[in-house]
């Protein structure tokens, strides 16, 4: 990730940056850091092409960055 972005200036804000560290087709094209009210995430990104258009999209992955996962989390109650 780059060293001049800083997340704690970033409240409800996100960065990818290209993955310089990538060897395998199942690492993550993109990382970053993402943070949604006040909790921060990993944020990966895969870039992908939608085999039906062609269409080019990037998938994503966010964790918690206490390793927890975004799904795992009860935004409603």
């Amino acid at each position: 990730m780059s060293e001049s972005y800083k997340q704690s200036d970033k409240p409800d804000k996100g960065a990818l940056f290209d993955n310089d560290r990538k060897e395998k087709d199942t690492q993550p094209d993109m990382t970053g850091s993402l943070n949604v009210g006040g909790v921060d995430y990993f944020i990966s990104a895969w870039k992908n092409e939608a085999q039906s258009s062609g269409k080019k999209y990037l998938k994503l992955a966010v964790t918690k960055k206490d390793g927890a996962s975004f799904r795992d989390e009860k935004p409603f109650g």
